[in-house]
């Protein structure tokens, strides 16, 4: 019998593997400065909304790469569909919580996701405002 926790694990891995795979694309194609070689360089990452996930540990590390080139050395961090850019919290937990707040009481929202009004609120406005806007969407 399939379990939740088996499922959540499943598709965790899943989202690490698609940053495995973009990780390995941008590294193919060198140093956006100085064309040279790019080498892995993870960091340890501690995000917000770990808690939601059941598969944690996924998340403590971000997926980054550092130029080779003596002199240029500039990190090069591929997108990632489990982190949202620099932002603290995960992106399937700003996901969720927007999807969430459009469904549910706000306040609901706030006690399960231990995730502030305000943030909640900033979330809405980027979704509706920005995002249509952006690159990705």
């Amino acid at each position: 019998m399939v379990t939740k926790q088996k499922i959540g694990d499943k598709f965790f891995r899943w989202l690490v593997q698609i940053d495995e795979a973009t990780c390995t694309e941008v590294a193919a194609r060198g140093c956006p400065k100085c064309s040279g070689r790019l080498h892995r360089a993870d960091y340890p990452r501690k995000p917000r909304g770990g808690l939601l996930g059941l598969a944690g540990e996924v998340f403590s590390k971000r997926l980054s790469l550092c130029c080779g080139r003596e002199g240029c050395r500039r990190r090069a961090t591929p997108p990632s569909v489990r982190f949202l850019g620099r932002r603290v919290y995960l992106g399937v937990v700003v996901l969720l919580a927007s999807v969430l707040c459009y469904t549910m009481a706000t306040g609901k929202v706030v006690h399960q996701t231990q995730i502030s009004r305000r943030t909640l609120r900033r979330w809405g406005h980027c979704w509706h405002n920005e995002f249509p806007h952006s690159r990705l969407y």
